[in-house]
């Protein structure tokens, strides 16, 4: 069996895995969407394309955030991946 390997994302002087991305999802939820989107599921994207997206699929939401390692994770930059229409 190979490796296995726990992705995480830099966010200042903190790296988070998909388990710390959980309170943020619930914050802007309340924030942006008064708490409708209910509990989702989070996956990693390792492509060059959007920040991320969300998938609602026969009442199963999945958010995905693209991993871009040299990229500075801000508040606004999470806005974008959640909020981007």
């Amino acid at each position: 069996m190979g490796k296995h390997y726990t992705y995480t994302m830099k966010v200042g002087d903190k790296k988070l895995t998909l388990k710390d991305f959980k309170p943020i999802f619930d914050e802007y939820n309340k924030k942006y969407f008064y708490g409708k989107l209910g509990d989702c599921k989070f996956m990693w994207l390792l492509s060059k394309g959007p920040l991320g997206t969300y998938i609602y699929d026969n009442g199963v939401s999945t958010i995905g955030i693209n991993r871009k390692p040299n990229h500075p994770v801000t508040d606004e930059y999470l806005e974008k991946v959640i909020y981007t229409k």
